[in-house]
């Protein structure tokens, strides 16, 4: 799909904030939230057309939060690794079927409510290769199909993936 110039240079000044803020740790955070692998070497989670929009905290259910984004698509477009590392699979009741995706620097990335896994577990994967397909299990059956996407960075709490999702889409839309 051809992109024009001003939709390339919009997109690269997103990529080019959620970069800075993200290794500067934000304002106030003293840490950075963005996992230690290059900019460069991330992928969008999903392939081909999608949407998300940002709904890290809100609330989500009784006593609880949403801890990631949910990626709009239709059923069956294949999920990938947004980068290189080991993946685990498991099948829980609100997740369904799961990949947790495990970077080197303790950096974590989940997935949830996939149609059907690609990988099998302790796989070792590239950044790119498809993990699973967008589905519909666990508790996403009424609000249809769509990959919950979280990120765990450097082995702690969840951080708000969408400056990261942001930055990735346009990484892909410039390339």
């Amino acid at each position: 799909m051809k992109r024009s110039d001003d939709e390339l240079v919009f997109w690269g000044l997103v990529a080019f904030v959620a970069y800075k803020v993200f290794t500067s740790g934000g304002p106030g955070q003293g840490v950075s939230i963005w996992p230690t692998v290059p900019l460069e070497r991330f992928r969008f989670p999903v392939e081909g057309k999608a949407s998300f929009k940002s709904t890290f905290g809100l609330p989500w259910g009784p006593g609880r939060t949403h801890q990631g984004i949910d990626i709009f698509a239709p059923q069956g477009t294949p999920v990938r690794a947004v980068a290189s590392g080991v993946a685990r699979t498991a099948v829980r009741p609100l997740g369904g079927n799961m990949v947790f995706l495990n970077l080197p620097d303790r950096t974590s990335f989940y997935y949830s409510h996939l149609d059907r896994f690609a990988v099998s577990d302790g796989a070792k994967v590239k950044a790119g290769d498809v993990l699973g397909y967008v589905g519909t299990t666990g508790n996403a059956v009424k609000a249809g199909p769509h990959l919950h996407f979280e990120m765990h960075p450097q082995g702690g709490a969840a951080a708000d993936p969408f400056p990261f999702l942001s930055a990735a889409a346009a990484a892909e839309l410039a390339s």
